[in-house]
């Protein structure tokens, strides 16, 4: 049997980025690792094409502007490396080609892992935790900046840590057909990964996750008619429910509003206190001087607002040229409706958690160039999809 080099260190490269994304409890330490590991994976699985080429060189261009004028702002240079890198690493992961796909297996066995782990961890606090005795080991989490476990009622707790962006992923990859051919036990993810969306406890993951069924039985599923009709029917029965659990979540997170609240007022305050910050933005790396009621937040890179965080830093001008650039690419290179469709509820949790510029992000394109590669392969040389 022959064994290609390139394949097995690829596919070596993803499993330490992706083992170090899902398994940031405990190895959060590693990460430093884990960004040389991403950026020796894209950079060398990208085709240097002549096309590929110049769209690299266009958007190094742009973002070596970005560079100097964050400079002229007097924003701190790592900052600024770190988010040119996260930008530049972002939009070239949409040229990698000939993509092991055994990255595949690895994606849906740490996604796998990383479900039951957080099913282990409810069990844990339901048995050994009371409501009041489990504050120590929240408190644990995050003073290792790990995460948050939290629950209302004592009974179901979220496990809301550090690796979990992917989970909603792995299981809407289960729908796609060439997912379910490839993957062995593709049922035995897909029930993991559903009870690790709802362990998770993120209202964005369930909304995002309830708006994917809906939409791919509707757009994407066989018989469109029946479907129709059961995703209606269950709309109707449970509208009451979903109205009332939402409205209990909303009063619950009163605090996490306010400080979003909080951050959109002061974010978008920095944007618009002049005309050349709203055009172009407060640079790359741009941090704030401001104390609130909700918090300090004096040198932060962390908002729950990350998607009004990068406007803040890039503008108007810059925002709709990076927007516009990973809108197009999608379009070009994972191109499939099915795909787009998942990649667009991803960027619709990912907007208001920071999972957006973000190393799951580039993953996310990785597994999905994988799989229109495994697609317009089959497509070529056996039967059309």
């Amino acid at each position: 049997m022959h064994i290609n080099g390139r394949n097995v260190v690829y596919s070596f490269l993803f499993f330490i980025v992706f083992f170090i994304i899902t398994r940031q409890v405990p190895f959060s330490d590693y990460s430093l690792i884990s960004n040389i590991a991403v950026l020796i994976l894209v950079f060398g699985m990208v085709a240097y094409n002549r096309l590929n080429l110049v769209n690299i060189s266009l958007v190094s261009l742009w973002l070596c502007i970005l560079v100097q004028y964050s400079l002229f702002k007097g924003n701190e240079f790592s900052l600024i490396l770190h988010f040119m890198l996260a930008i530049l690493l972002l939009i070239t992961s949409n040229f990698v080609e000939n993509i092991p796909k055994t990255i595949l297996k690895i994606f849906f066995i740490l996604i796998s892992i990383q479900s039951f782990f957080l099913i282990v961890m409810e069990i844990v606090l339901n048995v050994f935790y009371t409501q009041s005795s489990y504050l120590l080991l929240r408190e644990y989490f995050l003073d290792r900046g790990w995460g948050d476990l939290y629950t209302y009622n004592g009974y179901f707790y979220r496990v809301q840590v550090k690796g979990n962006a992917l989970i909603p992923i792995a299981f809407y990859l289960t729908f796609i057909k060439e997912v379910k051919e490839y993957i062995k036990y593709i049922k035995v993810h897909r029930i993991l990964a559903f009870i690790g969306i709802c362990i998770a406890g993120n209202f964005a993951f369930w909304i995002s996750t309830a708006l994917f069924v809906v939409g791919y039985s509707l757009f994407f599923g066989k018989n469109k008619a029946i479907k129709s009709i059961i995703i209606f029917g269950a709309i109707i029965l449970m509208s009451s429910y979903l109205i009332n659990y939402i409205l209990e979540v909303l009063l619950r997170k009163g605090d996490s509003l306010g400080t979003r609240s909080d951050q959109y007022n002061i974010l978008i305050n920095g944007l618009t206190n002049n005309i050349a910050n709203f055009i172009f933005g407060n640079g790359l790396g741009s941090t704030l001087l401001v104390r609130t009621s909700f918090r300090d937040y004096t040198g932060d890179i962390y908002f729950e607002l990350q998607s009004v965080y990068y406007i803040f830093q890039l503008g108007i001008l810059n925002a709709i040229i990076f927007f516009s650039l990973m809108c197009y690419f999608a379009l070009k290179k994972i191109y499939y409706k099915d795909l787009l469709f998942i990649y667009a509820v991803y960027v619709s949790y990912a907007i208001s958690n920071p999972y957006f510029l973000d190393t799951s992000h580039i993953v996310l394109i990785i597994v999905l160039r994988l799989i229109y590669e495994y697609r317009k392969e089959n497509r070529l040389y056996n039967s059309p999809i």
